[in-house]
């Protein structure tokens, strides 16, 4: 269950670097 949340979180923090290098 904490590797879930981890690989989650991971997943999260991914699209948000994606979203801010598709932004410039």
């Amino acid at each position: 269950m904490l590797i879930a949340l981890l690989f989650e979180s991971e997943m999260k923090l991914a699209d948000d670097v994606i979203e801010s290098i598709l932004d410039k």
